[in-house]
């Protein structure tokens, strides 16, 4: 469940509230018609470098209630 006042607090200060990251476009099941950015091939797939970028940046924004 949502905690209503720890989201409008992050937003206050803009962080956020809940971080969801994809970390490529292909879907392994082959099913396109589920899920709107997902492809056959893998065209965008973040690198672990780039996730672990992404993790340590989100760190610094994290609101912690």
């Amino acid at each position: 469940m949502i905690d209503i006042s720890a989201l409008e607090r992050a937003y206050a200060f803009n962080g956020f509230y809940s971080l969801q990251l994809e970390m490529g476009d292909r879907c392994y099941q082959n099913c396109i018609c589920y899920y709107m950015n997902a492809l056959p091939d893998e065209l965008n797939t973040l690198t672990d470098l780039d996730i672990s970028t992404i993790l340590e940046e989100s760190k610094q924004s994290v609101f912690l209630s």
